[in-house]
């Protein structure tokens, strides 16, 4: 086995004579490790097989994000074993969008005053000014119910 590592080694020189020359002991290694696994390098890649997920069919993914509207694309990828953007993707496609916290405020009672004091700001207002209105600069920063709720379960900080 030694000679075989010395003739290899020395074959490898005389076709590449320049640059670094492996030595017999680096090609006594690679033998005995394809010889054992099969493959040359030290250890085979870890990757994910190329067919896992290919069995999954778009309407299933749109089916599930359907039936559970509250999954985010990660959880759904997570579950179908797809990557993000091949999710993403399905759920362009069909016009679907995954579940997206949106903070909703609540109106209490004692907001009453409050905006009774508003209303009664505006109307003499208008009185003065008839465009007071499109003076003012609106924002939807925020959205307001009578019964505001906000879901934190997928907002992630």
């Amino acid at each position: 086995m030694r000679e075989l590592g010395k003739s290899a080694s020395g074959l490898y020189r005389e076709h590449f004579p320049e640059g670094p020359h492996t030595t017999r002991q680096t090609i006594l290694k690679v033998v005995k490790r394809l010889r054992e696994t099969g493959c040359v390098t030290s250890r085979p890649r870890v990757r994910r097989p190329r067919n896992v997920g290919r069995n999954v069919q778009p309407e299933d993914v749109l089916a599930y994000a359907l039936v559970h509207p509250q999954r985010s694309a990660k959880m759904i990828s997570k579950n179908f074993c797809l990557s993000k953007s091949r999710v993403w993707t399905i759920l362009n496609e069909s016009v679907a969008h995954p579940y997206r916290s949106t903070p909703v405020r609540e109106l209490l009672p004692r907001d009453a005053e409050r905006r009774y004091t508003w209303c009664n700001f505006v109307m003499n207002n208008l009185e003065d000014h008839p465009t007071f209105l499109a003076d003012i600069i609106w924002t939807d920063e925020a959205r307001f119910l009578r019964k505001g709720m906000f879901n934190r379960q997928n907002v992630h900080i």
